[in-house]
């Protein structure tokens, strides 16, 4: 199990965490003493619409150590964007055969930085190609194995 230090500063509204990156992030107070609104929710899967009420904010522990944070509830829906909270932030995929065509799966979110580098060390440039927030093609004009890493 993997503790994580965790700092509020109430009057700023900072929280800082031990997490791997040294990221400080800005939230919203999610409630005073006694308020009606916010709270702070957390499950193993991407809330949906009937999850939590207004102004709730939900951690979606996906494990491996990874979460996300999804927030506020606004409108009756979640936003699509989350707050990576913990996890890796890089992620490396090694293509053990030689291929034109990499398809890489990873967890970071979004459109990640790709550097690729062959069996022997050397840095190649291809084709890259989001293919949603989790998934990467990559293409080259040439068939080679090596790792492509992901930040």
């Amino acid at each position: 199990m993997t503790i994580y230090n965790v700092t509020v500063e109430e009057l700023r509204n900072i929280v800082s965490t031990s997490a791997s990156t040294p990221d400080t992030v800005y939230v919203k107070v999610l409630a005073t003493a006694g308020g009606q609104q916010g709270g702070l929710l957390t499950g193993s899967t991407v809330p949906n619409a009937a999850t939590g009420a207004e102004g709730n904010w939900y951690i979606h522990q996906m494990g491996s150590g990874e979460a996300r944070l999804y927030g506020p509830k606004t409108s009756g829906a979640w936003p699509a964007t989350y707050i990576t909270l913990t996890g890796s932030d890089r992620h490396i995929h090694t293509q053990g055969s030689a291929a034109t065509t990499w398809t890489v799966a990873h967890t970071l979110g979004g459109h990640p930085s790709v550097t690729v580098v062959d069996s022997t060390g050397t840095v190649v440039v291809g084709g890259v190609q989001y293919d949603s927030e989790t998934q990467v093609t990559l293409t080259f004009s040439a068939a080679f194995s090596g790792s492509a890493y992901l930040t």
